[in-house]
């Protein structure tokens, strides 16, 4: 048995199922249902960098970096939404699915704090945080979060068929390699059906088709199972795609060496491996070797059998290591060696040790050359790929600095806000207390006392620990504000201590007015006070600024 032969198919479906998912998401990035209206440029940066995400990284982030410029520049939740969104994906074109997942949740974690439920964004970071999981093997965790999207779906009546056939599909892959056919089929068939019903032009039609015939082949149903078969190679043929085309005679290929039909296997086989040659698919001509290889020597082709044998284990090797083309011109050196010997028949002895020594030094320095040119090669790229990626872990780390001060500054907001509600509150409340306190001799005996009573409960709703709850907050919030504060400047008075906190939260003079009771040309003397305690009597910077850098 080919002991990779589960990975190497499971990798694959595990690639077709995550370019499912994301097809079906594809127009989702355009379109938006709440008040936000996104960007074109932001748009175009976001799909600039999903073209080049499977064939140069450079590239992709480069567009990535310039939407996130976008998102510091207007603060848009649901930009940011999106661009956590296209981390995910491109973290784990990357292979760094720990990144991968990270920004998957975090876009999730954006879309739950928001004020709107963005369908669209929702739906493509469940699916794609369930690819990650699925790639991972951790089928438990990629259900539960299925079933999330499912759910929302649901309960939203939502008429989104593409993010519910992805999700059918997936969960049919998931209970496939659970060895669950009952539900695997049930999944799967629902979601061929609801894509027949509404897009039978969907291009991922096929790849419902080719899941649901593999599930039909684990049954020993050939027949219902050649049919999706050649339905998704009919489908693929059409619109020219030729790994879809390969995927699908590798697959006839299997169901026919299952079946018994030697003849018929071979047949598809070697078609699939010829348009995998043509389009460098290392995956199916592996697939396709081994079997070619095995069906052969059932056949006592010995030949044969070792042809294909040498070949899956070339292909082995090349997928396996990075040295596969040194191995490969090494090949070729070898044949034109053996070539050379064959033509130097004809020459005197000495003529042909002459050109003998020769070839064989040259081939010597060429293979010495060959060596270093990949060695030199496969260090650059290596080089290249860890700038690439720690050029993108700072971004995201500065995102993630961005995404915690803006979550300060509302809190900053609300403290303000709180205490200016408390303030005024408590003026009311003593407004009518005076009043009431005025007034209280003109009502007879039986009036005096409900208005004792009245005047006794407003006392106790009045609030006398304002500032105490406010330097609670402030302390709570900037927890070594204080301690720096007074570190540098000692001699600071209480009033000047919460008048600098009074600052540090962006309050205007006015609002600290309402506050404190002070007027205004009071505060600004004390403000002036402050500059010249912290030396910016004769500095343009502005003293908002100044305490602002303290932290």
């Amino acid at each position: 048995m080919y002991p990779h032969k589960k990975f190497r198919l499971f990798t694959f479906y595990v690639f077709l199922f995550i370019t499912f998912s994301k097809s079906a998401l594809s127009q989702n990035l355009k379109k938006t249902n709440d008040a936000h209206q996104i960007s074109d440029i932001f748009i175009s940066l976001l799909d600039s960098s999903r073209i080049y995400e499977n064939n140069d990284f450079y590239k992709a982030s480069s567009f990535l970096k310039e939407a996130q410029n976008y998102v510091q520049k207007n603060n848009d939740n649901g930009s940011q939404t999106k661009l956590w969104i296209q981390y995910g994906r491109l973290f784990m074109k990357m292979g760094l699915m720990d990144l991968s997942a990270d920004s998957y949740i975090k876009a999730i974690k954006n879309i739950e704090d928001g004020t709107l439920t963005e369908h669209d964004d929702l739906m493509a970071s469940k699916i794609g945080l369930a690819g990650v999981y699925l790639y991972l093997y951790q089928f438990s965790k990629a259900e539960e979060i299925l079933i999330e999207a499912l759910d929302f779906l649901q309960n939203n009546d939502s008429q989104d068929y593409l993010s519910y056939s992805s999700i059918y599909n997936n969960f049919g892959i998931i209970y496939r390699e659970q060895g669950d056919l009952v539900r695997a089929y049930d999944n799967l068939d629902l979601g061929l059906q609801l894509l027949l019903s509404k897009d039978p032009n969907n291009k991922n039609l096929p790849l419902l088709q080719n899941n649901l015939g593999d599930v039909y082949l684990r049954m020993n149903n050939y027949e219902q199972a050649l049919d999706l078969y050649q339905a998704a190679l009919e489908f693929r043929t059409s619109a020219d795609d030729q790994l879809g085309i390969a995927v699908t005679h590798k697959n006839i290929g299997i169901l026919w060496e299952k079946a018994g039909d030697k003849a018929q296997s071979l047949y598809h086989h070697k078609v699939a491996l010829g348009i995998a040659e043509n389009i460098d698919a290392l995956i199916v001509q592996q697939i396709t070797s081994y079997h070619l290889s095995n069906l052969y020597k059932i056949l006592g082709k010995s030949d044969s059998a070792l042809y294909y044998y040498d070949l899956k284990s070339k292909l082995d090797s090349k997928i396996k290591k990075a040295e596969a083309e040194k191995m490969l011109l090494v090949e070729e050196l070898k044949r034109d060696f053996e070539q050379s010997q064959q033509q130097l028949l004809g020459l005197t002895a000495s003529k042909i040790k002459v050109y003998l020594i020769w070839l064989v030094f040259l081939s010597f320095l060429m293979a010495i050359l060959i060596y270093f040119l990949l060695s030199f090669r496969r260090k650059n790229k290596q080089i290249s790929l860890e700038m690439i990626q720690a050029k993108l872990q700072n971004e995201r780390e500065a995102l993630d600095k961005q995404y915690l001060q803006s979550q300060i500054d509302e809190r900053d907001r609300q403290i303000t806000a709180n205490m200016i509600y408390a303030i005024k509150r408590n003026e009311l409340i003593q407004a009518a207390l005076d009043k009431l306190l005025k007034h209280r001799k003109e009502f007879d005996k039986a009036g005096q006392e409900t208005i004792r009573g009245v005047i006794h409960d407003l006392k106790n709703t009045k609030e006398d620990h304002i500032f105490e709850e406010f330097e609670a907050s402030f302390i709570n919030l900037h927890h070594e504000f204080y301690d720096n504060l007074l570190q540098k400047f000692p001699h600071l008075t209480l009033n000047e201590k919460r008048l600098c906190a009074f600052i540090k939260l962006n309050m205007t003079t006015k609002e600290i007015a309402t506050i404190t009771g002070q007027t205004v040309p009071t505060l600004n003397k004390a403000k002036q006070r402050l500059r010249k305690k912290f030396d910016l009597i004769h500095s343009d910077q502005d003293i908002y600024d100044f305490i602002g850098k303290i932290v």
